[in-house]
């Protein structure tokens, strides 16, 4: 079959125009780090990628909810491992007191009693972020408040016992508080606030704690130790969660770097070759052109 020299010579043509292509996009990834400029030039990588930035754009949003969770949790815990101090520090002041006390003793005791129920009282209304921690789902306003025409403790939130949840993952609904109620109990004159009123007024008038009154400070006190314990759970599954998500996320953006990024050592060397390759097709072409009628006579 006879080549004719037009054919050869549109044959280098295109040789030439394809690795001048070719040199083109190997330089522009090398400049811009990344092998996909255009959806088209890699239809499919670009499809993976598009589905792992709207993944990791989720687990974002789902972080971001970790983060106002973990914050809420860590100063509830703060806030119930100080009230157990206070309450372990009263049972302390009353431990002391004997029936040989002094008036004076019972007086200066029950100064302390009184300091203690006011930081118990200021601890229990905390707000965070402008929600108090302990009004479950009624958190714009302070769960309790003091009466001083009955002095008593009354409680002023609609309804304390609501759980707060935040979505933490895909299937996660999280729990982020415990419920005023499930430390408190009922405000009915036995809970830890009006019991510490009662034992206040008891030693001003030169009375010793009853036994069922520091047996109701005791009680509080464990189960607050229980409340903090559970609630520690929580905050560990929020830790773990948070960590699993992060995980995820580097190993989407390691996935997503594959498809997207180039690999600069071997695109240097195959631009060489291309480079390489042009010259060789410069050369053919330049002696394709420069032949002329007198070569053929």
């Amino acid at each position: 079959m006879r080549v004719t020299d037009l054919s050869s010579l549109n044959t280098h043509l295109r040789m030439l125009s394809d690795t001048k292509s070719k040199l083109s996009d190997i330089q522009k990834d090398v400049a811009t780090g990344k092998k996909i400029h255009n959806p088209s030039d890699n239809p499919a990588a670009t499809g993976r990628v598009i589905n792992y930035s709207k993944h990791i754009s989720k687990n974002e949003s789902y972080l971001n909810n970790i983060t106002n969770a973990r914050s809420f949790m860590e100063h509830g815990n703060l806030i119930m491992e100080n009230m157990h101090d206070r309450v372990t520090d009263s049972l302390t002041e009353l431990a002391t007191l004997g029936d040989g006390s002094s008036g004076e003793k019972f007086s200066i005791a029950a100064e302390k009693i009184d300091a203690m129920f006011e930081n118990i009282l200021q601890l229990a209304n905390t707000q965070h972020d402008e929600k108090y921690l302990f009004s479950g789902t009624d958190y714009s306003q302070p769960p309790f408040s003091y009466d001083e025409a009955t002095n008593t403790v009354v409680m002023d939130a609609v309804d304390i016992s609501g759980s707060l949840k935040m979505k933490i993952s895909t299937t996660t609904n999280q729990r982020v508080n415990i419920p005023g109620s499930e430390i408190f109990g009922d405000i009915d004159g036995t809970d830890i606030f009006n019991t510490l009123l009662q034992i206040k007024d008891d030693l001003r008038n030169g009375i010793a704690p009853s036994t069922d009154q520091v047996k109701s400070l005791e009680n509080f006190n464990e189960n607050l130790r229980i409340k903090t314990s559970e609630s520690g759970s929580l905050l560990n599954h929020v830790y773990a969660t948070e960590e699993m998500i992060n995980n995820q996320n580097v190993k989407l953006q390691e996935l997503m770097t594959e498809d997207t990024d180039t690999d600069v050592a071997k695109s240097i060397m195959e631009m060489q070759n291309y480079d390489y390759s042009l010259q060789m097709a410069y050369k053919i072409t330049s002696m394709t052109l420069s032949k002329s009628l007198m070569d053929f006579l």
